[in-house]
């Protein structure tokens, strides 16, 4: 017989301010990749090292903190499944999310024309957001919500026995076969793909329902540490034979979304972070507001024309200070793009709310919805 889930247990959620913090944490980590990638770090062709040093240079650290960071859009897609899965769908969330990409594709768009000649393209492209590929994630995200009711419904009735069977048949073929074969049958696209993003989402909705009570958090640190260590030696051990002994190897390449031990290791962020219990009320609703803001901050500084004019290479002579001093040039970057683009979305949050933007958006989506109930 066929086991469901306890309709009381699905409608009742309680908030894991630990969760929160790991959204957070998250998207500092994407900042910080976009920082060493946009900015010019590790493609810029200035990172130093030889032969003698090469697994204490700077190319090697930029690449550990790379890794380090690799797994953060894999934990903020799985955040959606492990949150999402027992509750009914929220139109408007969906609708609040168009609202809130266009207000920024508009807005840069239009205060760029102001100081430099902006394309019709760049205009359609800020109308049609979505339709454009302007944010890969929220392209991804959006067609993820699409299907959202369909696999909230199929993650409500199965069994735990059945999840976790087809749970692991779909880590084997999109994440172990591709890495160490090759190919990418189910075009994913490295990850950059609404499919991955439902990958993800149901990886996050299994892990809720995992009992990991008895698992200490210094465990499953422990075993983070060692996945991303381990990626990080066989990335330089592959980069070293490369460079110095003329090879040409290039798989498996365990610095890609799919790669099996990133996936895992976002996997065990997320299970340590669930573990994190906050009681201030205080400090909870301070980590909700940061919390809610974050993609905020990731809608403003990707914006192709924020990203070309200030993110690109504006961090490519970090790349020949002294190795302590890189490290911390890399964070202090990342952090005032986190800060003030934090700042810009909390603005731009408390003035929806002013104007009642939400509240309108809410109203307007439950009477079209109303209209299709039975």
């Amino acid at each position: 017989m066929k086991k469901t889930m306890n309709t009381q247990s699905i409608n009742q959620p309680t908030r894991n301010y630990g969760i929160d913090l790991l959204k957070i944490l998250a998207m500092f980590m994407i900042t910080i990749l976009h920082t060493q990638g946009h900015g010019g770090i590790l493609w810029g062709g200035k990172l130093t090292f030889d032969q003698a040093h090469f697994f204490s240079s700077n190319y090697a650290w930029a690449w550990g903190l790379e890794i380090l960071c690799y797994g953060a859009t894999n934990c903020y897609a799985m955040i959606s499944g492990y949150v999402n899965w027992k509750n009914p769908i929220r139109y408007e969330k969906i609708v609040n999310l168009w609202v809130q990409v266009v207000f920024y594709t508009l807005s840069i768009t239009i205060v760029y024309s102001w100081i430099n000649n902006v394309t019709p393209a760049h205009w359609f492209r800020a109308f049609f957001p979505v339709m454009t590929y302007q944010y890969w994630y929220i392209t991804a995200y959006f067609g993820l919500y699409l299907f959202m009711p369909i696999l909230n419904k199929y993650l409500q009735q199965i069994s735990n026995k059945q999840l976790y069977l087809h749970m692991g048949l779909i880590f084997i073929f999109t994440s172990l076969l591709p890495t160490f074969i090759g190919g990418d049958p189910f075009i994913l696209n490295a990850g950059y793909s609404t499919l991955w993003i439902i990958v993800m989402y149901l990886f996050g909705a299994t892990l809720s329902r995992i009992q990991s009570a008895s698992v200490p958090v210094s465990g499953l640190l422990l075993w983070f540490s060692l996945l991303i260590l381990g990626t990080w030696y066989y990335k330089m051990r592959i980069d070293y034979t490369n460079i110095w002994n003329n090879a040409e190897l290039s798989m498996p390449n365990l610095v890609d979304y799919r790669s099996p031990s990133i996936v895992l290791a976002s996997a065990l962020l997320l299970f340590c972070f669930a573990k994190i219990k906050i009681k201030r009320l205080f400090l909870g609703k301070t980590i909700v507001l940061i919390a809610n803001a974050t993609l905020g901050i990731y809608l403003i500084h990707e914006h192709p024309l924020i990203r070309e004019n200030f993110i690109v290479n504006y961090a490519m002579q970090f790349a020949n200070k002294p190795t302590l001093t890189m490290v911390l040039s890399i964070f202090s970057g990342a952090l005032s793009i986190f800060f003030i683009c934090l700042m810009i979305e909390i603005l731009r949050r408390f003035l929806f709310k002013l104007l009642g933007v939400n509240l309108f958006i809410k109203k307007v989506t439950e009477k079209i919805i109303a209209k299709f109930s039975y």
